[in-house]
């Protein structure tokens, strides 16, 4: 009796969870633009007079394109090239986004998001 409990667990778990499986996609409009218009877009977005940095994040090409430094912000499947990472996880005080004076983080959920959202 054991054997065929073991068994059948053993078949459901091969049927029903195959291996390599992955996280859902991540949905751009329900998952990434409402952390880029918390965190990045009030100083990133599409006002002229307010951007920072001359790095547009509400455009792909832009983003893509970057800002006066660091070079791409996103590389699209590579977020370990992406400044934008690299900028939200830096320890540097001076370099950090957002800034610590804005004292709005991103969070380690947030952050993991963009990682999947700019691998894909």
């Amino acid at each position: 009796m054991l054997l065929l409990r073991f068994t059948t667990l053993v078949f459901a778990i091969a049927v029903f969870i195959p291996l390599g499986i992955s996280a859902a996609p991540v949905d751009f409009i329900r998952e990434v633009q409402p952390i880029l218009s918390e965190h990045c877009l009030h100083c990133h977005g599409k006002d002229d007079k307010d951007r920072k940095g001359g790095l547009r994040l509400d455009l792909a090409d832009a983003a893509q394109q970057g800002g006066k430094s660091d070079g791409s912000a996103i590389v699209p499947g590579k977020p370990e090239a992406s400044a934008m990472i690299a900028r939200l996880t830096t320890h540097d005080v001076d370099e950090i986004m957002p800034p610590p004076k804005a004292k709005n983080p991103v969070s380690a959920t947030q952050l993991a998001t963009l990682r999947q959202w700019i691998s894909e």
